[in-house]
């Protein structure tokens, strides 16, 4: 990408940002006719994705950290562990 496109790009993506806030402010998906309510998902299925998504906190999180550490501590350039 060319280098003179980068600030009216980054412009364009911070302008983006509050239409989309203003975006998720009105309650009606479509039209009228679905509520955010009505579309969402059963409650079965968000206790699920509540569980999967604790489950992937608990196992990403320690193997990012323990990836992280050495690399921030100089240890995994020089080899040692």
């Amino acid at each position: 990408m060319h280098t003179a496109l980068v600030r009216p790009l980054g412009a364009l993506a911070v302008a983006a940002l509050p239409v989309g806030w203003g975006v998720t402010q009105y309650l009606y998906l479509l039209g009228t006719h679905a509520s955010i309510h009505r579309a969402a998902s059963p409650p079965a299925t968000m206790h699920a994705l509540g569980i999967v998504s604790a489950a992937a906190v608990v196992l990403v999180l320690p193997s990012l950290a323990w990836l992280l550490w050495p690399t921030n501590r100089g240890r995994l350039a020089s080899g040692e562990m």
